[in-house]
């Protein structure tokens, strides 16, 4: 009975330790008219504002040009969810937009499906009006339509997924059971059809991929060998899929640069599951997020019916580890990203208020449900957002100033929820940062090598109730250990210095970062710093690479600033950033630069290191 009751202690200590550091709301916005509007995708745009894509059928509000029916609605807003503008696109039958990405030229490109061969609409494949194709819209930057291609046979094509590819082209993802028109080698029923487009929308190849029974995709994104990652789900135990579970399992499929199966897993148990969202990790592999009904195989701490489902899988498609998350009703993750810290934002929506839900608006209508998790998978705080109607969250992204916004539907008018505009409206909602949840100002966190050890040096400019800080250790930057603890001054306004020694510490790569406790239990962490011990060095990684916007540059961490450098093929210095002491990436925004070959050059003033990339 003491064990237990220990256990229950606990228990409370973390929920109200995660309830401490939830997010409030900044900003939100209810954009629609009277007829229903949903948001099913959002990015962020580079002037620091926001295009959402989904569907309408209003015609009043803040909707105006529809069509007939429902149309694609895409709506861009600035930095505080003002619009800017907004268009309805399709026909007089039904269309829906469930993807939209910025494009190099400052336009968008959005996929989804369209019913119609009028208005917006041309070239639908077959008579049916009852069966959509893929419709593919690129928008310039005012949102007027540059060109449109409708994509399919004379089945039923939905098209969930689109991105710009390094090539300046698109890739799409979606499902189809035709097996004419532009669809080649359906397996039966519905297949993975993945679609590589030109620049201006011509088909460079397609795929169809799956087995005899439905398979759905609902996620792709380029990887950076320049092939691709797919997601959603499959019932199909032959065809392309093997190692299926029972039911309807994710399904990960891994393409190289012409589409062709590099590999192909099937996770889950025996009842339903599927991924709803898949992103490339920054050590090289994959976070899946989505749901699941079961509790075997693959499965396991399913709370009742579905629950949020989470893998962290390595670049071959390895678990590193699985996460369920929700209560006794269902939940589903739409939205997985990596977050700075190398953590991950999730978000969808629960209808429950127990196990790891509480505070659900109202416990008879699904609650937006936000998880932040750390890089090993563990709550560091969840909240429900909505009110005593339905909400839904179906994309996330954290915000330049560690914020985070979300998008998705919303029918409330009362909770988090103002202006609605009768029926369901599109609800964009930013939150303010991660609050920090202790007292204490944490200065310069370091380390560096001395000798046949490692030294961990930071200074605190403020404490207050500060118990001690406890150094964790990784040697592969994910999963931590408890490495030692030093104890804190505790209540000081003046500047207090730490160090702690990392004996014998492994050659090459060696991650540190702070686990921060109060005299409360309350606790919080430090950024993640890298150490590469002794004559092991890391290798200089660019990527994209060839690259059209932007590139990522990974490289060692610094006790001091660096310097990074792009060189032309005459050796001038075309671009040149400090790297702060510290970081391991640096982005370069390389869109102004003239197609060609450069030189990447990182240097310490004591080390460098080369790296030629390519830019289109």
């Amino acid at each position: 009975m003491r064990q237990k009751f220990t256990l229950i202690i606990i228990t409370l200590m973390v929920i109200t330790g995660t309830a401490l550091s939830q997010p409030t709301v900044q900003w939100q916005k209810s954009l629609g008219g009277s007829k229903g509007d949903i948001s099913n995708s959002m990015a962020l745009t580079n002037d620091g504002g926001y295009i959402l894509a989904g569907q309408t059928a209003s015609s009043n509000g803040d909707v105006t040009g529809n069509h007939g029916g429902a149309d694609y609605w895409i709506v861009k807003v600035n930095n505080t969810g003002n619009i800017e503008w907004q268009k309805s696109l399709g026909g007089i039958a039904y269309e829906e937009a469930y993807s939209v990405k910025q494009t190099s030229d400052n336009g968008y490109i959005i996929a989804g499906g369209s019913k119609s061969n009028d208005g917006d609409v041309t070239g639908h494949h077959g008579t049916d009006s009852s069966k959509a194709d893929y419709w593919i819209v690129k928008l310039n930057s005012a949102g007027v339509i540059e060109w449109e291609k409708s994509l399919g046979g004379t089945g039923n094509e939905i098209a969930k997924s689109v991105q710009q590819t390094s090539d300046g082209g698109y890739i799409v993802a979606g499902s189809s059971n035709s097996t004419d028109g532009d669809v080649t080698g359906n397996h039966g029923g519905k297949d993975y059809w993945i679609v590589k487009l030109s620049g201006t929308g011509t088909i460079l190849w397609q795929k169809s991929l799956g087995g005899t029974a439905d398979d759905d995709a609902f996620a792709i994104e380029q990887t950076p060998d320049n092939g691709y990652i797919v997601a959603g789900g499959s019932s199909s135990v032959d065809g392309d899929v093997t190692g299926n579970h029972g039911a309807r399992d994710y399904w990960i499929v891994k393409l190289d640069s012409n589409g062709n199966i590099g590999f192909q897993k099937s996770y889950g148990g025996s009842n339903d599951e599927a991924a709803l969202s898949i992103k490339v990790t920054t050590d090289g592999g994959y976070s899946v997020a989505g749901r699941s009904a079961s509790s075997d195989g693959d499965v396991s701490g399913n709370n009742g019916q579905e629950d949020y489902w989470l893998l962290k899988l390595n670049n071959i498609g390895t678990i590193k580890w699985s996460k369920s998350f929700g209560g006794s009703d269902n939940e589903e993750a739409n939205s997985i990203q990596q977050t700075s810290d190398g953590g991950y934002i999730v978000a969808g929506f629960t209808a429950s208020d127990d196990f790891t839900v509480d505070s659900n608006h109202n416990k008879l209508t699904p609650d937006a449900w936000l998880l932040k998790l750390n890089s090993a998978g563990v709550i560091q705080w969840r909240k429900c957002y909505g009110g005593t109607e339905t909400e839904d969250a179906t994309q996330v992204f954290e915000t330049a100033d560690k914020g985070y916004v979300f998008a998705g539907v919303s029918n409330s008018n009362d909770g988090d929820v103002s202006g609605n505009h009768g029926n369901f409206d599109s609800w964009l909602v930013k939150l303010n940062p991660d609050p920090i949840l202790l007292p204490l100002q944490l200065g310069n966190f370091s380390a560096k090598q001395d000798g046949n050890a490692i030294v961990c040096l930071w200074q605190t400019l403020q404490e207050q109730n500060v118990a001690k800080f406890i150094v964790e250790y990784s040697t592969n930057g994910t999963t931590f250990t408890e490495l030692g603890t030093v104890y804190a001054v505790g209540n000081s306004d003046n500047i207090n210095s730490y160090s702690f020694t990392h004996n014998n510490p492994q050659t090459g790569n060696n991650y540190y970062k702070l686990k921060m406790v109060d005299k409360d239990g309350k606790f919080t962490y430090s950024k993640i710093i890298n150490v590469v011990f002794g004559n092991q060095q890391l290798a200089l990684k660019v990527y994209p690479n060839p690259a059209t916007t932007y590139v990522v540059v990974e490289h060692p961490v610094s006790a001091k600033p660096a310097e990074l450098k792009l060189l032309d093929a005459t050796g001038r210095i075309v671009k040149n950033k400090t790297v702060s002491e510290g970081a391991m990436q640096t982005s370069v925004n390389v869109k102004n630069l003239a197609p060609g070959v450069y030189t990447v050059i990182w240097t310490n003033g004591v080390d460098k290191m080369s790296k030629t990339l390519m830019v289109k």
